[in-house]
C-alpha cells in the first residue's frame, strides 16, 4: 500500500503515518528523491518501517537519522534486532536512537583515525558477558557490512547501550558498574583474597548486585520481609560474611546514603558466605 509523505529528512527517510495515526520513520535508498511532503511513495521503494512508540524516541532519531546512511541505518537495525533475540528482554525505544548514533560516530571516527578508549572495558566484560558478547558480534556486523574494523573498546560501548537499554529509572550503567567494583573491592580486602570468577556463586553475587545497585539509584527501597530474630540468626552463623556486610552497609550509608534493610542485608550475607567459602575450599 502505498504511503503519504509528512516529512522528507533525506532522500532515503520520510515520515508519515501508519494506519493508526502513529507516526513512523520509513527507509528506503532514494525514497524521497524528487519529491515533496503529500507525494506519495510505492511500497515497492520501502526497505525498513521504525516503529518508535516514545515520543522523545521518535524525535531523537528523526534529529540524528538526517545525517546517517542507509547503510549504517541498516547495520544498526540489525544489531538491535540481534540484540533483542539474544537477550530475550525488553529494550527501550531509545535503543534504536542510540545505537545508530553510535555506529555512526564511531564509523565517522575510525575514518579520522580517532580511535576513543572505553575506561570500563574490562569490568563490562566481567559484569555483562552477554552484553559484552553481543557488542562483539555487532562489531563484525559492522565489518562485513561497512568495511569498517572497530576496536574492541566498541563492543565495550555497545554493550553498555544495551544495558542501559534494559535499565528502568535513572540507573545508567557507569554508575552500577562502579557501584559493584566498590563492593567488590571491599569483600577482596575484607577476606584477603582474589575472587574465582569462573565460580557460579561469583556469577550470582554479581547478579545479585546488578539487581541491588539498580534499585540502589532508582531509589526503590526493598520490601522487608525478614524479622530481627532471623537476622540475628544469620548474623551468629555467617559471623565474617556478616561482618563484611556491615562493612559494606557502612560505605553505601556513607558515599550513597542509602541504608541496606533487613532483606538486603540477609541476601548480601548470604552470597558473602558462599564468595568466603570459595577461599575456604583453596580457591576451588
Amino acid at each position: 500500500m502505498a504511503v503519504v509523505i509528512h516529512k522528507i529528512l533525506n532522500n532515503n527517510v520520510i515520515v508519515t503515518e501508519d494506519a493508526n495515526k502513529n507516526e513512523i520513520v520509513i527507509m528506503g535508498r532514494g525514497i524521497a528523491f524528487g519529491k515533496k511532503s503529500g507525494d506519495i511513495v510505492e511500497d515497492n521503494r520501502i526497505q525498513k518501517i521504525f516503529h518508535l512508540d516514545r515520543g522523545e524516541a521518535n524525535s531523537r532519531f528523526q534529529e540524528i537519522i538526517r545525517d546517517i546512511s542507509p547503510e549504517v541505518l541498516q547495520v544498526s537495525d540489525e544489531i538491535v534486532s540481534e540484540a533483542r533475540i539474544a537477550l530475550d528482554k525488553n529494550l527501550n525505544d531509545l535503543i534504536y536512537v542510540n545505537i545508530c548514533d553510535h555506529i555512526n560516530t564511531a564509523v565517522l571516527n575510525y575514518k579520522k583515525g580517532i580511535v576513543v578508549r572505553n575506561a570500563l572495558l574490562d569490568e563490562v566484560k566481567r559484569f555483562y558477558p552477554k552484553e559484552y558478547g553481543i557488542g562483539q558480534m555487532a562489531l563484525k556486523t559492522v565489518s562485513v557490512n561497512l568495511g569498517v574494523e572497530l576496536p574492541d573498546d566498541e563492543a565495550g560501548f555497545i554493550a553498555m547501550h544495551l544495558i542501559n537499554a534494559q535499565i528502568e529509572g535513572n540507573a545508567r550503567v557507569d554508575k552500577i558498574t562502579e557501584l559493584i567494583q566498590q563492593i567488590l573491592d571491599i569483600v577482596r580486602k575484607h577476606y584477603r583474597m582474589e575472587m574465582d570468577e569462573d565460580s557460579v556463586y561469583y556469577y550470582r553475587f554479581i547478579t545479585h548486585l546488578k539487581f541491588f545497585a539498580q534499585r540502589l539509584f532508582n531509589n526503590n527501597a526493598y520490601q522487608d520481609s525478614t524479622d530481627d530474630e532471623l537476622l540475628l540468626l544469620i548474623q551468629t552463623k555467617y559471623k565474617n560474611a556478616y561482618d563484611c556486610v556491615d562493612r559494606i552497609g557502612r560505605f553505601i550509608r556513607k558515599n550513597y546514603g542509602y541504608t541496606l534493610s533487613n532483606d538486603e542485608i540477609l541476601h548480601l550475607t548470604i552470597h558473602v558466605e558462599q564468595i568466603g567459602k570459595i577461599k575456604e575450599k583453596g580457591g576451588q
